[in-house]
């Protein structure tokens, strides 16, 4: 069984105009549109649905209001969908769909399915300087990068990179133990309090889920999109307020991971994140493990690595 990354996401919204005017803002292309749901797409060739949460055929939401309804994992063969119905039947329903889609549930309740990954390339992400991060240019014992800035006002969003659920803290091994277990995720960071990050187990990036039980209940916590560089975290960023979409008001870092990265509050559900890569591993292997000093201070903590650099 080899899953690769997020392949869709499908939100059961109230109100579909609002959160079509969000998704479009926050810079995903539209590619299908019917009375009561809309498809975008990522330059990756991922999708994100929003349908009308009256819809017969969505999955129940694990809680009220405008939520995630389901989401699918890519796999890079039909061989591990085969491995993934033949495990998981054998203690819980597995609907396959008419393409193909495999459709059943996590330990928590949340509709999740497996398809065949179908990525596109979207070519080289411009990291500044020389394209891999390096400045060209030294001055004063500093760097700098030596070259023309390209000016743009809207973020260049990539590929949908990460999602995360909130669980029940009475529910947390049991939902970590699912996905490492049964699906082959790997445990990339633990943050004990606040959450585990797990990394896809033929993926790339550094991590694809967080499972979440800080807020002690289920409920969609956010989907990070990563963009080419900081200079489209700044435009998006500053697009998105400029629509009048409420979020973070400064940019962050995230602490388990190497991006950084800024929030805004979605109609669909939970946030959307503008996620920009700074140092993605390279390698995989080791778990870097981090304790909670306080809930109030998330920021606050003292942190332990094991095999892994950062």
């Amino acid at each position: 069984m080899a899953i690769t990354r997020i392949e869709s996401v499908t939100y059961g919204v109230d109100e579909l105009a609002d959160s079509i005017r969000f998704v479009e803002d926050f810079g995903l292309a539209r590619i299908d549109t019917s009375n009561d749901r809309v498809v975008f797409a990522t330059p990756a060739n991922q999708s994100l649905r929003l349908v009308a949460a009256q819809a017969r055929d969505l999955p129940e939401g694990l809680e009220t209001g405008s939520t995630l309804r389901e989401l699918i994992w890519g796999v890079d063969s039909i061989a591990s969908l085969d491995a993934l119905h033949n495990t998981l039947s054998r203690d819980r329903a597995v609907r396959v769909d008419g393409e193909g889609v495999l459709h059943t549930h996590d330990e928590t309740g949340y509709a999740i399915g497996f398809a065949l990954a179908q990525p596109l390339p979207i070519g080289e992400i411009r990291r500044g300087g020389d394209g891999a991060g390096r400045a060209q240019g030294v001055r004063d014992d500093l760097f700098y990068w030596n070259r023309t800035f390209d000016a743009y006002t809207r973020a260049r969003v990539l590929r949908l990179a990460r999602v995360t659920l909130d669980i029940p803290e009475a529910g947390r091994d049991a939902a970590i133990d699912f996905y490492r277990h049964r699906l082959g995720f790997e445990l990339a960071a633990s943050a004990p309090g606040a959450g585990s990050f797990l990394r896809c187990g033929a993926g790339v990036g550094r991590h694809g889920l967080r499972l979440s039980e800080r807020a002690n209940r289920p409920g969609i916590n956010r989907i990070a999109f990563e963009v080419g560089d900081l200079d489209d975290l700044i435009a998006g960023g500053n697009f998105m307020g400029a629509q009048g979409w409420q979020g973070s008001r400064r940019l962050d870092r995230d602490r388990s991971g190497a991006n950084v990265f800024r929030c805004f509050d979605a109609p669909c559900g939970g946030r959307f994140e503008y996620a920009a890569e700074r140092d993605p591993a390279n390698e995989r292997g080791g778990v870097r493990f981090r304790e909670m000093l306080s809930r109030q201070d998330p920021v606050s903590v003292a942190m332990r690595v094991d095999g892994m650099s950062y």
